[in-house]
């Protein structure tokens, strides 16, 4: 996992977690009793626990994983693959019996763990809760060590309700006979200090039992095992716990709460045959917590998978499955992966039998992902550093408001009373009118926006002109071109290169280089058109709610309530009218990942050689989804690439030649010199489409002439039809000699490709002005698919609408609630401010009269800075 990035905004969160925490502590040591009740306190003791959860990942980036699933799912043998380790046990029973924690122990430690358990008076809490859920009489008189199996079926069959029978004999009803039954073997455990197993214990199968075995495993309240093998996740602290269908109502209630503290959960599925059952459906639903939607963190290993009778349909089965349950988009469908954590295992050494390897193996052509091991390190890592930190940010902003809540009623309390004295009823009266006559308007200049930019929008495409406008003037060879003192200083970096003129060895490095400028050129500048339009709006609709409340600049609380508002509605509804908070890269940037990266990687990072054909065909899913957009400005027919076969598709084409850039304009120049040179007045179609496919596999417009010369040389005075005749059999017995092959027959066109560049080069080695004319050539191309295809793909204005409309009616619904009446009423002193030259000493009279509450107040105002 790679560390989070020390950033101006993380470490704001640490700044404001941090005030949580402090603010927390201050009020529970101020308060004797007299203002806080023991509700209130228990609730912030809480929060403070969480925050400080909260406060310990962001600083040391600690990412907390829970490993969930239905019983003999494999979720013990996945664990055991992710840390490449065999310490959890992996029988085809149920193997987990008590939630086991698993973290790095460092480069130079070995491995251990350490068994702790609860105190007798824990358990014995536990088990009266148990007896009072089931509404057993007197519970609390009851003891795990003393009531007798006997008593309690009696107690059993004659006090508990037939609805409570039938809702918990499966779970609180067997927990209990458990406990019972196994009194002895848990009494000598509970209040027992930790166990260590170190390096010469941890594989002796004791650790195992105190997982799996009922009789020890009910005592444990936490199993921690650390390995030096976790070294590919160092910061990753790993929870595996019990199955969704355990019989045990504790490891439901343990499962559910690890799942809503976890950074990311990952669901052992049956790659098999998938099915979301009701059990997974029930305790899905119920880990989704407020302010961290479970499709921000969840993640889905289809185990097993070579199991499957049909694994293609199987994938695509359980792909379907997950999102349109809803419990991963579509955008994340990366984060389903497909493997087997029983064959990584085996592959690894860590487990002599072979036979699931072995099966493995014999499909693995079938397995998009292999074992599936390394494709969730990725993927957990990926969300590690990418959008982790937005989902531990909701977490934080939720605990702050909850904080804030708490003290709702009590401060509420005080303000309503001051504020009964501070405003004359005709003020009040005046405040509520207010209100009415600011809501309706502000509503239809807000909803008339939103017409406009739905209507006006897909009609002038402002964003993709000026994405146009960019590409043409930005991205040019003029501005991109190698330079003399780039080459210069990678030749003499380099450690290969010499007098001679090959300059192969240092084309990947400087492209490298290029690369790495010009995406980040490209995608910076494509957010940031957006980003201008977005703000532009932004501002605009800002002035229209201070407009409908008659502030204009003139106003002496002009910039105070632009602040205020445009605080209450980042708060309430979360849009920032004015800052910029990055979340336009987060919103565009995968778009332009999706349908740039590849061309760019293909065209700026891989030399124009063999190694291009690779690159190609490592991204050739990609490439050809974007080919589709591909249009010329000029043509006229939008549905003109359903006839265009997909080996034929001019954009895939113009990235593996360079003589396929303005083919069309070359062609049409040839045709008209072939007529010249044979001196005759136009060809057949015939004879232009061979000329055209002359020109695609010899690769030069020279090439052709020269055969065409020879052409007329021979003929000579002939006639014309002679002479078309006669050029026709050169160019068909020269098309079939050099004749190109598909793209789909991979090992040939390999070949085909790998003899045009020798011939383009005709054996000699590259040089500085080769490196340089191929490079402005694939700036050229890439001018090009920018244009014509990338700004039809991305469509940027689709996005850009739905958000500003997503703002926009959030807004609108903001005004509509009783938020906004609150901010009008509250700041009806500085909208109305002629109409209220008395409200000043009325305020003070407001604040002396809520002296009682200030200490709190002024707390509060901290923790919401």
């Amino acid at each position: 996992m790679g560390d989070m990035a020390v950033n101006p905004e993380k470490a704001s969160y640490i700044e404001k977690i941090e005030t949580q925490v402090r603010v927390i502590n201050n009020i529970l040591k101020m308060d004797s009793g007299t203002v806080i009740s023991s509700e209130v306190k228990k609730l912030l003791r809480n929060l403070q626990a969480e925050a400080e959860i909260v406060l310990r990942k962001l600083k040391n980036n600690e990412f907390e994983v829970a490993i969930v699933g239905l019983e003999k799912a494999g979720k013990s043998t996945f664990a055991n693959a992710l840390m490449e380790n065999d310490l959890l046990p992996t029988k085809d029973l149920r193997c987990t019996f008590t939630s086991t924690q698993i973290e790095y122990s460092g480069d130079d430690k070995e491995d251990s763990a350490i068994v702790s358990f609860y105190t007798a008076q824990e358990f014995d809490r536990d088990f009266k809760d148990k007896l009072s859920k089931l509404g057993i009489p007197n519970a609390e008189q009851y003891s795990f060590d003393t009531i007798s199996e006997a008593n309690y079926l009696r107690l059993f069959d004659n006090e508990v309700s037939d609805d409570k029978k039938r809702l918990y004999s499966d779970s609180i009803h067997e927990d209990i006979l458990a406990i019972i039954r196994n009194v002895d073997s848990l009494s000598r455990l509970l209040g027992t200090p930790p166990i260590n197993f170190g390096p010469d214990r941890i594989n002796s199968g004791d650790l195992e039992s105190y997982i799996t075995e009922e009789s020890k495993a009910r005592a444990v309240k936490q199993v921690v095992i650390r390995s030096k093998k976790l070294n590919a996740m160092k910061n990753a602290v790993i929870f595996d716990v019990p199955g969704f269908n355990s019989p045990t109502e504790l490891h439901k209630i343990q499962t559910l709460e690890r799942m809503k503290s976890a950074d990311a959960i990952i669901v052992i599925a049956n790659g098999a045959s998938p099915s979301l059952t009701g059990e997974s459906l029930s305790i899905l639903r119920q880990s989704d917590d407020d302010g961290n939607p479970l499709n921000d963190k969840l993640f889905v290993f289809a185990n097993k998978i070579d199991q499957a009778s049909d694994i293609g349909k199987n994938i695509q089965d359980t792909r379907a499955e997950w999102i349109n349950k809803g419990f991963v988009i579509s955008a994340n469908q990366q984060r389903i992966v497909f493997g087997s954590a029983r064959a990584h295992l085996q592959a690894a050494g860590l487990d002599n039998d072979r036979r699931v390897l072995d099966s493995f193996n014999a499909r693995r052509a079938e397995l998009p992902d292999g074992d599936g091991i390394e494709a969730m390190r990725s993927a957990l890592a990926k969300y590690n550093d990418a959008e982790r930190f937005e989902v531990l940010k909701r977490r934080i902003n939720r605990i702050n408001a909850d904080i804030t809540k708490a003290f709702s009623d009590i401060c509420s309390g005080y303000e309503n009373t001051a504020s009964s004295r501070s405003y004359s009823p005709e003020q009040v009266a005046m405040a509520l009118e207010l209100v009415d006559d600011i809501r309706t308007p502000l509503e239809k200049k807000l909803l008339a926006l939103k017409a406009e930019i739905r209507s006006s929008m897909p009609k002038e495409r402002p964003l993709s002109q000026q994405i146009i406008d960019y590409i043409t003037a930005e991205v040019t060879a003029e501005k991109y071109s190698l330079t003399d003192e780039e080459l210069d200083d990678a030749i003499k970096r380099s450690p290969y290169v010499g007098t001679h003129e090959d300059v192969g060895r240092i084309e990947g490095d400087i492209r490298e280089q290029k690369f790495k400028v010009m995406y980040d050129d490209f995608s910076v500048n494509v957010v940031n058109i957006a980003d201008k339009l977005h703000h532009e709006y932004s501002a605009q609709i800002l002035e229209i709610m201070l407009s409908a409340m008659g502030i204009d600049s003139s106003s002496p609380y002009y910039e105070d309530l632009k602040n205020e508002l445009t605080k209450k509605i980042k708060d309430d509804i979360g849009t920032d009218l004015r800052s910029a908070d990055h979340s336009n890269e987060l919103y565009y940037q995968s778009l332009i990942e999706r349908f740039s990266r590849y061309i760019y990687q293909v065209l700026i990072t891989s030399q124009y050689s063999f190694e291009r054909l690779r690159e190609f065909y490592d991204s050739i899913d990609d490439l050809y989804s974007l080919s589709i957009f591909y249009k010329k400005p000029d043509c006229e027919n939008k549905l003109a690439y359903i006839d265009v076969a997909p080996k034929d598709q001019p954009l895939c084409m113009m990235l593996l030649f360079h003589h396929y850039f303005r083919r069309e304009e070359v062609v049409r120049s040839l045709v008209d010199e072939v007529c010249r040179l044979l001196n005759v007045r136009s060809l057949p179609e015939e004879t232009a489409q061979y000329l055209d496919t002359a020109y695609c596999v010899l690769g030069s417009k020279e090439r052709v002439i020269a055969k065409v010369r020879t052409v007329a040389d021979k003929a000579g005075d002939k006639s014309d039809e002679f002479k078309i005749n006669m050029l026709n059999q050169t160019l068909y017995q020269l098309i079939n000699k050099y004749k190109q092959c598909s793209v789909a027959d991979k090992p040939e066109f390999e070949k085909f490709y790998g003899e045009f560049h020798n011939s383009i080069r005709n054996g000699r080695l590259s040089s500085v002005a080769d490196l340089r004319a191929d490079f402005d050539v694939d700036i050229q191309i890439l001018q090009d698919v920018l244009i014509n295809a990338f700004v039809r793909a991305i469509s940027m204005e689709k996005p850009f609408v739905a958000r500003e409309v997503k703002a926009i009616d959030d807004i609108v619904d903001f005004v509509k609630s009783k938020k906004f009446g609150a901010f009008i009423s509250a700041n009806f002193y500085k909208i109305k401010y002629r109409e209220n030259q008395l409200l000043d000493k009325q305020r003070r009279e407001q604040e002396q009269n809520a002296v009682i509450i200030g200490e709190i107040s002024h707390i509060l105002n901290d923790l919401v800075k």
